[in-house]
């Protein structure tokens, strides 16, 4: 359409990548597997970027491990380009929580990795971004997690970017200063619509919407 809709990028940028070698979880197993159906056994290589951050939440501070790899020696990944995690730690660092090891279809990066306020208290809520892709399709799916007896738990999910062909194109930024009006209990997003019904928008269409606590979850991914 001429436009740019959004600059889309790796949002975990680590200062460098890690080439591990180890047993395949369940979970793994797919990823790491010979398309072509030979003997050779599943690939136990990985190349993974990761970021570490403190969280500071309101039933304390925790550190919060985002974890993107690939199976090195796949021919290729049967299910997915890439493997994407959410691992809750203690603030020492010296226990795993909680992992959150879900994924949208044909995940290949986390696009943002945010911490937001959205009360009048210094805790903070996790907003993860993931890409996705279909037949004709692309975009992002967006998470808010908080913590909840040391577990993670997903409070919203919602698609933050579509492209749809060009029939339906529409971006969805978080606007955090409604967000904190509402207490979080509702989240409002910027909503920029450039296609709709197959109809290019010109100008393009600008609107609030806002979803409460529980849109989209369970989520339905993979």
């Amino acid at each position: 359409m001429g436009r740019v809709i959004a600059m889309v990028g790796d949002g975990i940028r680590p200062d460098h990548e890690y080439d591990i070698v180890g047993p395949l979880a369940k979970s793994e197993q797919l990823a790491a597997s010979d398309i072509r159906g030979s003997n050779r056994p599943p690939s136990d290589k990985r190349q993974v970027e990761m970021q570490l951050n403190h969280w500071r939440t309101a039933e304390g501070e925790f550190l919060v491990a985002v974890l993107r790899y690939s199976i090195l020696g796949a021919n290729p990944p049967r299910c997915c380009l890439s493997i994407g995690q959410v691992l809750l730690l203690s603030n020492r660092g010296d226990r795993i929580l909680d992992v959150f090891e879900k994924a949208p279809h044909a995940f290949t990066t986390f696009t943002s990795v945010r911490f937001i306020r959205v009360d009048n208290t210094n805790a903070e809520r996790l907003m993860i971004s993931a890409d996705f892709s279909g037949a004709g399709t692309t975009g992002i799916s967006s998470i808010v997690f908080d913590v909840s007896h040391q577990k993670l738990m997903p409070l919203i999910a919602v698609t933050t970017m579509i492209l749809y062909q060009d029939e339906y194109v529409y971006t969805q930024s978080l606007d955090v200063k409604r967000t904190k009006l509402a207490a979080g209990k509702r989240y409002y997003f910027v909503k920029r619509s450039y296609a709709e019904d197959a109809k290019v928008l010109q100008p393009v269409v600008k609107s609030i919407r806002s979803y409460p606590i529980g849109t989209g979850v369970p989520l339905d991914w993979p």
